[in-house]
């Protein structure tokens, strides 16, 4: 019996409502979506102890702002989501540079993304970050 591929859920966590309405806008008919304002929720998200896989997590990717509201800085959420999670495609959002101040991220397998977003190219980054498809 075939069974009908679920969407894969992203999560998408930015202090600014436009960028999460508008990221919603280009991403919500592919895929199911969680949003988050503050790092705080996003880190009781991801290391609640009842997730100990990827599997359990029920996520598919994550989209962090690395300066959102919360005591936590989407790159240092990056750095300890893939230590936990090494296969769970991560992409960190940031109006400045900060590869250089997070190259262990990076060598991960961590993409970081620079504001401000170009949509189309934006989109095709998650595209292949998801499904392997370069743009």
């Amino acid at each position: 019996m075939d069974y009908p591929q679920l969407k894969k859920k992203i999560l998408i966590a930015d202090d600014e409502q436009d960028v999460i309405m508008i990221l919603g806008r280009i991403l919500s008919s592919g895929y199911d979506l969680e949003t988050h304002s503050n790092s705080n929720s996003v880190h009781d998200r991801l290391f609640n102890p009842i997730h100990k896989s990827r599997e359990s997590l029920g996520l598919d990717m994550l989209i962090l702002d690395n300066s959102m509201g919360g005591d936590h800085k989407g790159a240092d959420l990056a750095g300890k989501a893939v230590l936990v999670y090494p296969s769970l495609p991560i992409l960190v959002t940031s109006g400045e540079d900060i590869a250089h101040d997070y190259p262990h991220i990076v060598q991960a397998g961590v993409k970081i993304y620079r504001k401000p977003y170009d949509l189309v190219y934006l989109k095709g980054v998650i595209k292949e970050l998801l499904h392997g498809e370069k743009q």
